[in-house]
This record gives C-alpha cells, structure tokens and sequence, in this order.
C-alpha cells in the first residue's frame, strides 16, 4: 500500500512544489516591514525546522490530506517562523529559467517564458523554504514568482487564494506538498517536472521507491538553476495517471531546452513521450526504456518581444500567434525546419492534435538564431 500511494504522490501532488515570480518578489516593491514571516496563531502543530526527522511512517489509505482537513497537524499557508533576517531576505540570489504551465486541455496557463526568479520568492509571499535564500532558487520560488506575473493581486494576504502547500511531518521535515496552484485543486491532478525529468532524492537523502525509481523530490526541496526549464501541469487522466510528457531531443531521449543555430539553417531534432508518473523518477537506463516517439501533434514558432522583465511577463500572460511549422513529426519521432532568416529568441511549441489518442503534453523550447 505504501509504495502505491507513494508512487502517485510522487508524481501528482508534488506539485505543492510549483512557483513562479511574483512582480512584489523585488525589493523595490515591498516595504520591510512587510518582509517577515509571519506564523498564524492557530491550532496547527509547530512543526521546527531544524529538528530531527523522523523515519518516515507508513500511510494509512484513510488519512485525510485534504485542504479541508482543518486540524490536521501539517497543514499550513504559511510559513512557520525559519529565524529568517531581514538581512536574509534582502540579499537573495537569482537565476533565470523557462517557466510554463499548462491545464490538463493544453492550454497555458503561463507560457512558456523566461523568468527571473529570486530565491527569496517563497518566504517573502509567506511559505516555508527548505533551500535557503542563500543557496539557491527553488521549483517553489519559481512558482510563486510565475503567480506575480498572471495576478495583479497576489501578494502575502492573498497567496492561500491561489498556491496552498501541505508541510509533511515525515523526512523531508516541512517538506511542501502543492495543494493548490493557480486557484485550482492540484494535489492529486498537478506535477511540474525540471529539465524534463522529475527531480528526485539520492538514495543517500531518502530511500528508494523500488529498484528502478527514487522518490520525488518537494517543491520547496529542489534547487533550480540558470537557464533550466521548469514545467508546471495538471493531468488529464486523474485515474490511472496515463498522460504523456512529451519534450524536444536532440537525440534519442536526450532533454533540449534551448537550441542555437545560424539563420535559415536546418534544423532537426526528435520529439519524445513517456508516462510521466510511471517513469519521471526512474533510474535514468530504466525510463530511457519506456520513452517513445511523440506523434500527431501540430508545431508552431513564435519570435519573443524582447529582452526586458516587463517584455518577459508580457509573453507569459499575453495570448500571441504561432507560425505554423509544415511537415510535422516523421515516423521515426523527427521535426526538420528551416530556421527564421532574422536572428532573434524564438520560442517552438508542440501542441497535440485532435487525434491523439492519449494526452500528450505540450512541448516547448528555445530557438536562438545567430
């Protein structure tokens, strides 16, 4: 029973991990005083950073994890109070990266964008932060960061409307679990991924699901770096968790993100599948078994409208218009184009067609042209 439910957690309500840039994540936005966190009086159990973790504990079926589950002892909006300075907040670190969600239809929800993110994001909207402002930017910072860019009234008071995390009591201690992101219900029908992967714990950190699959990392658990792609999703298949990641390769199953070429050239690369909650924290040589050619869909390219941070929150929220790309997806999981003769930022989506017979996710990357 663990290990089924594990499984499911790992690759569905690990979207408690989801974050985008918030436009009031900037210095110049927020008053100091409005920087601390705060803790909630309430009948929640203090839950203490660094204290202990305790073995993890086998999970009864009936437990409530609900939102609803007002009493329940790991449930939070907040952040507890981490003992973060003032001096903390104000000296985050940053990283760039390509933030995109999309609903379980394919539609977006945020674009895929370049986003600066500050790793100090999370804590400053209210939430608990395993990765220190110090350290890094975290899937969570990301999220919240993405939040501030779509809704002009998010901010500390108003956070819980949108982004509500469940803190586990089992190692990670505080570790975040997505309850909702986006304003909708996402615990059991949301996951993000890194890179095209799941991140997951090292067998040193946390104990394998199985031979073949580690355990999903937290949202506010995982470090992102510059220039990684962080994708947020819901599922279509709520049931047995059948949708399909699909993503740009330059080869077999390799991820590509980014793509540099000179203008008009020909470029080729594959578009892959794979179950992402089946296999996005598999061993690498395991899930390379199970992926497979992405099919039927429709591509487009879009060129970006510049280089600025406003620019950047345009092309996330904004609806634009793709150029269609003719030939589409060969037998053997091929894409071949000519690159656009004016040099610029293009961003590539594949979106599946009408008739696909299961969901594919849509895919997306950077087209840099020299």
């Amino acid at each position: 029973m663990k290990k089924k439910l594990v499984g499911i957690l790992m690759g569905v309500a690990m979207t408690a991990t989801t974050i985008v840039a918030p436009t009031a994540i900037f210095a110049d936005d927020i008053d100091i005083e409005d920087i601390a966190v705060e803790t909630e009086e309430d009948d929640v159990a203090d839950v203490e950073v660094e204290d202990e973790a305790e073995p993890a504990e086998e999970v009864a079926a009936e437990d409530d994890f609900s939102a609803e589950a007002d009493d329940a002892e790991c449930l939070f909006t907040d952040a507890e109070d981490a003992g973060l300075t003032v001096e903390d907040l104000e000296n985050p670190v940053s990283a760039s990266v390509i933030a995109s969600a999309q609903n379980a239809d394919n539609s977006y929800i945020y674009h895929p964008t370049p986003t600066t993110v500050l790793s100090n994001a999370a804590e400053r909207a209210g939430y608990t932060d395993l990765i220190g402002v110090s350290e890094g930017v975290s899937v969570l910072d990301v999220l919240v960061t993405m939040h501030s860019n779509l809704y002009s009234d998010f901010d500390k008071a108003t956070a819980s409307n949108y982004i509500e995390l469940y803190y586990q009591t089992e190692k990670p201690v505080n570790g975040s679990w997505i309850n909702k992101m986006f304003g909708q219900e996402s615990r059991y029908s949301g996951g993000f991924a890194v890179n095209g992967i799941m991140p997951y714990y090292e067998p040193n950190e946390h104990d394998m699901i199985d031979e073949h699959n580690y355990y999903g990392r937290l949202a506010n658990d995982t470090v992102v770096k510059e220039d990684d792609t962080v994708d947020f999703f819901f599922y279509q298949d709520t049931m047995s968790y059948s949708d399909m990641y699909s993503y740009f390769s330059k080869g077999q199953t390799a991820f590509c993100g980014e793509m540099e070429t000179n203008a008009g050239e020909s470029c080729t690369l594959n578009l892959k599948s794979f179950c992402y909650n089946m296999y996005g924290a598999s061993i690498e040589s395991w899930r390379n078994t199970f992926i497979q050619n992405a099919v039927d869909m429709e591509f487009g390219i879009y060129m970006r409208s510049g280089d600025t941070k406003a620019d950047a929150a345009a092309d996330a929220v904004d609806s634009f218009a793709l150029t269609p790309i003719d030939g589409g997806v060969s037998e053997n999981g091929q894409i071949s184009f000519n690159a656009p003769a004016d040099p610029g930022t293009y961003l590539v989506i594949a979106t599946p067609s009408d008739s696909s017979g299961l969901r594919y996710t849509s895919a997306h990357f950077e087209l840099v042209v020299k």
